[in-house]
């Protein structure tokens, strides 16, 4: 799973679960001890529910999502990055 956060509140998230990437655009917010991403509506699909990442082990930890979309098995935590202009987290497979 990846996570980017944009500087200007927009957020990707993109998971490969071995089907194929599924990646969804949105929003972030910080509440101060934890991060919800809230997804953008797109046409002909219902809105997926948001998702919401706390601090864990010099990284981000999912611990809400949707598991009908992302699966049940909790993902591990992801370690932090940087690109140019945006923050981003992600992790590695098995």
């Amino acid at each position: 799973m990846n996570l980017s956060l944009g500087k200007d509140g927009t957020a990707t998230v993109t998971e490969d679960s071995g089907n194929g990437a599924k990646t969804l655009f949105g929003h972030w917010a910080d509440s101060g001890s934890q991060v919800t991403v809230t997804f953008d509506a797109v046409e002909g699909t219902p809105v997926e529910p948001a998702m919401v990442f706390q601090p864990a082990h010099d990284g981000l930890q999912a611990v809400t999502w949707n598991h009908a979309s992302w699966g049940k098995v909790e993902p591990p935590p992801m370690k932090k990055g940087f690109k140019v202009k945006q923050l981003y987290w992600l992790t590695t497979g098995p």
